[in-house]
């Protein structure tokens, strides 16, 4: 059997380049076996080539040079074991983190598609919603509906307090029914969806419940809001425990041009 092996030989027999070879020398992860006092060359034994194999496996799983090199240079398998149950938990947190981020990013993608997909902007229709959590800012009254307290709700998404709560990108208004059956824009809340409610109550954070919604669409801000179907659908009906206009953007320059869908419960 060959006792020593060029750089070159191992870099051709792992496909690896020399300058990482080097690279392993300087850190001290694979020193090889033998090197040429006059001319520099180093030399690596067949065991070191199947170390440097190892060394690259490892670092394929995401374990850097000193872990693979403090848990390896014991002789033991226990400091590679811990090194590996280490990296499986780093991976278990960005596998969590990676599912929140694909759950938002499905979200999104049915946000923008949700006006193309479901009813229409011309024509009423009813829907089934799950469900779903708001929190919930009051426009205080004389305020002006628009930026005030979108101002404070933004304070308190940032708060301490609701920090490591998952919100959507979706913000809405909560409107007064009997001003909307006059055809009045009348907001009594100004909100933003969450992907999940705190742990612990929290002020504002409201929970809507799953069922059936008599929807229509407008652009709120600038045009009146759709009385009369309104009327003709809820006439001689109990008023609803509340009215959501959620905002669906269709544009990055106007956003008071906004559609809103207007959803409404329906007493089943």
């Amino acid at each position: 059997m060959k006792e020593l092996y060029s750089i070159g030989e191992v870099s051709e027999l792992l496909d690896l380049t020399t300058q990482t070879l080097r690279y392993y020398d300087r850190e001290g992860v694979v020193v090889p076996a033998y090197v040429d006092p006059e001319t520099g060359y180093r030399k690596y034994t067949y065991d070191q080539i199947g170390y440097i194999e190892r060394v690259r496996y490892l670092q394929g799983l995401g374990l850097s040079l000193r872990e693979i090199s403090l848990a390896i240079t014991g002789g033991d398998i226990g400091s590679l074991t811990l090194a590996l149950h280490r990296r499986s938990q780093e991976l278990d947190g960005e596998l969590a983190r990676l599912c929140a981020v694909k759950e938002q990013l499905t979200w999104y993608l049915e946000y923008y598609g949700h006006l193309d997909k479901t009813g229409s902007n011309d024509v009423p229709f009813e829907t089934d919603e799950p469900r779903r959590y708001i929190l919930a800012e009051p426009i205080q009254k004389g305020e002006s509906y628009y930026g005030t307290a979108g101002a404070r709700l933004l304070r308190r998404r940032h708060s301490r307090e609701l920090k490591d709560v998952p919100f959507l990108r979706q913000v809405g208004y909560l409107l007064d029914f009997a001003a909307l059956a006059k055809g009045e824009f009348v907001p009594t809340h100004f909100f933003i969806y969450m992907m999940a409610p705190p742990a612990a109550p929290c002020r504002g954070v409201m929970e809507l419940p799953p069922g059936r919604y008599y929807c229509l669409r407008s652009r709120l801000l600038s045009d009146r809001p759709p009385a009369a179907a309104v009327n003709t659908r809820f006439e001689g009906q109990t008023p609803p425990p509340f009215v959501l206009a959620n905002e669906y953007e269709d544009n990055f320059t106007d956003f008071k041009d906004s559609i809103y869908e207007i959803q409404i419960p329906i007493h089943q």
